[in-house]
């Protein structure tokens, strides 16, 4: 279990790290953008326009029309959305066999009341179960009002429990459906119902005591959630899935109490830590440590506090003191050594022994990642960084301003 976990905690860290997350949306831009440079005559300033996640900017009807009929999933993703795309098309698009298609019909201007009926029904559940949430990208989430309320409750009484739980979460949904979905649903319904800002109030407190982890975590994070329920959740003692669940639940939730946060982030989980890093109140503290305006007796009031979030402020701080610094540099949490790894006041020798150092993968990762932004890293390990494993790593020490100058006097010799 132990190296699953740890597995675990690498790829979170790693892609929290590199800031890799790509929506779908993005990665059908950039699919979308290879295949129109390597199949049309569309120009540069075309394709750009074309591919952009808004209205705007759309070509003329006659190539979009062109476009819409391509056997490229991305490009027909992306034709589906345009407003000048005739009508007859937008629905007949609606039968297309990718159902990633059929959504972004949803999305363009010109959707019509009819065709939200006919998706109510489609045969691909994933269209029904999100049109229902309008959980595809929150690009469009304001197109989920859209959807009539007569087809979200007929969507709520779908033949799948998963598409019921999907418009369980609908805070649009009237709550006299919320009932009925609270007393004929199974787990996946409750799942939905947790998640619902506009809960009564009743279920949300009758979902906080349920069993299902699943259930008690998004209980945990809902914004509705009472303080007085949110420190009774914090406090029980349930078994050890429950009560993690419902730790990382309280982590995302924007609405727990500092002093609850503050105690989470002594909590050993990667999850709860990494939630925690996203936090609002969290990142107030973050901002706070790595003020350079701070005095030194408030930087080391704050070190002795010792919470993660407080750390990774103070080891991005260039004004933070140097045995605080070199304390920093020795943490196990790899957001924590990232930050030491890019703080401009670190010395050379410093910057030196952490690449060299050999600690476990997540960590030399991390610092890798920091010492390839660090302004101050010698020119021969940011060499080194641009043969680095991965992508990132290698942008940031190319993109480093001593790269370049270095690059453009190896050019001039």
């Amino acid at each position: 279990m132990k190296k699953i976990a740890l597995s675990l905690m690498c790829v979170v860290v790693i892609f929290s790290l590199s800031g890799c997350f790509m929506d779908e949306n993005r990665t059908y831009r950039v699919q979308a953008r290879k295949y129109l440079k390597s199949h049309s005559d569309m120009t540069e300033p075309e394709i750009k326009k074309f591919t952009r996640p808004t209205s705007k900017g759309d070509i003329g009807q006659e190539r979009l029309l062109e476009l819409a009929k391509s056997k490229s999933l991305p490009v027909r993703f992306f034709a589906a959305q345009k407003k000048h795309l005739p009508i007859y098309y937008l629905e007949k698009m609606l039968d297309d066999k990718s159902w990633t298609v059929v959504m972004a019909c949803s999305w363009n201007p010109n959707f019509t009341t009819d065709m939200f009926e006919k998706l109510t029904h489609h045969k691909d559940r994933r269209v029904r179960g999100y049109l229902a949430n309008c959980s595809v990208s929150p690009l469009y989430l304001a197109n989920c009002t859209r959807l009539p309320l007569e087809n979200l409750i007929t969507l709520s009484k779908d033949e799948s429990s998963w598409v019921q739980g999907k418009a369980a979460k609908n805070s649009r949904l009237p709550e006299t459906e919320m009932r009925r979905l609270f007393m004929e649903g199974d787990r996946l319904v409750r799942r939905g119902l947790a998640e619902n800002h506009k809960i009564p109030m009743d279920i949300l407190i009758t979902l906080s005591e349920d069993d299902d982890h699943k259930v008690r975590v998004k209980v945990a994070s809902n914004p509705s959630l009472p303080v007085i329920d949110m420190r009774r959740l914090f406090s029980e003692k349930k078994t050890a899935l429950l009560h993690s669940e419902t730790k990382r639940g309280l982590a995302k939730n924007p609405n727990t109490p500092i002093d609850i946060l503050i105690e989470l982030n002594k909590d050993e989980s990667i999850t709860v830590r990494t939630s925690l890093l996203n936090h609002p109140k969290m990142k107030q503290r973050v901002q706070a440590a790595q003020n350079p305006k701070l005095t030194e007796t408030e930087m080391r009031r704050l070190f002795r506090e010792g919470d993660l979030s407080v750390r990774a402020g103070l080891a991005a701080n260039p004004k933070v003191p140097m045995d605080i610094l070199m304390t920093l540099s020795e943490d196990d949490d790899p957001v924590v050594r990232m930050r030491v790894a890019s703080n401009p006041s670190l010395p050379e020798n410093d910057i030196r022994r952490l690449f060299s150092e050999k600690g476990c993968a997540i960590t030399n990762i991390a610092t890798r990642h920091g010492l390839a932004k660090n302004p101050n890293t010698p020119i021969d390990i940011l060499i080194e960084l641009s043969k680095d494993k991965k992508s990132y790593i290698r942008s940031f020490a190319s993109q480093h301003p001593k790269m370049k100058q270095y690059q453009e006097t190896e050019q001039d010799n």
